[in-house]
C-alpha cells in the first residue's frame, strides 16, 4: 500500500486555469494592439506606418496550399510554445524569467504590429484580418494559456494532446478563413 503523499502526481491541466492565462494573455494582446491602433491614428503617425509597412494589398488566387501553409507556420510558432510549457516549471527561476520576457515580448510584438497596422490603415486592414484574427488569437491564446499553466506546475507530456489538437483544429480554420474568406473593405 503506497502513502498518497510520497508519490509525485501526474500533472494534469485545468482547464479553467488554461482559459484564465489564455484570456490575461488575449486581452493584453487586444489592449497593446488597441493601444497602439490609436497611438498611430491619433498621433499622426499613419503616414510612416504606412511607408514602413508598405502594405500592398494584392489579390491573390486562393489556394489549399496557401491556407496549409498559412496555418502550418502559426503551429509551428504554437507548438514551440506547448514545448516550452511542458519543461518551464522545472528551470531555474531566472531562466523562467528569461523565458517570461522572451515569449511575452514576442506576444506584445505581434499585438503592436497588428495595431500600429490598423491605425495606419483603418477599414482597409480590419477587412483583411477581421475573418481570421479573432481565430488565430483564440489558437495562439490557447497556447499562450498552455503556457501559462505549465510554468506554475509541471505539465505531463499527454495533457497537451487536446490543447495541441484545438490548436491546430483552430489554426487550420484561420489558415483557411485568412485564405479565402473575402470581408469587403472601405
Amino acid at each position: 500500500m503506497s502513502n498518497p503523499g510520497t508519490h509525485h502526481r501526474r500533472e494534469g491541466l485545468a482547464i479553467h486555469k488554461v482559459v484564465a492565462g489564455a484570456a490575461a494573455c488575449a486581452g493584453a494582446a487586444v489592449a497593446v494592439g488597441a493601444l497602439t491602433a490609436a497611438a498611430v491614428r491619433f498621433g499622426g503617425l499613419a503616414h510612416d506606418v504606412r511607408d514602413a509597412l508598405a502594405f500592398e494589398f494584392l489579390p491573390w488566387e486562393p489556394s489549399v496550399a496557401r491556407a496549409v501553409g498559412i496555418a502550418a507556420h502559426n503551429f509551428r510558432l504554437a507548438l514551440a510554445v506547448f514545448l516550452v510549457a511542458l519543461g518551464v516549471s522545472r528551470v531555474h527561476p531566472r531562466l523562467r524569467t528569461f523565458i517570461d520576457v522572451l515569449l511575452s515580448a514576442a506576444w506584445l510584438h505581434n499585438a503592436a504590429l497588428v495595431g500600429a497596422a490598423w491605425g495606419a490603415y483603418g477599414g482597409r486592414i480590419a477587412a483583411a484580418i477581421a475573418p481570421h484574427l479573432p481565430v488565430e488569437l483564440a489558437a495562439m491564446s490557447l497556447a499562450a494559456g498552455v503556457y501559462v499553466s505549465g510554468r506554475r506546475a509541471p505539465i505531463m507530456p499527454c495533457a497537451l494532446l487536446a490543447p495541441t489538437v484545438a490548436c491546430a483544429v483552430l489554426l487550420g480554420l484561420g489558415g483557411w478563413l485568412e485564405t479565402y474568406a473575402r470581408v469587403p473593405g472601405p
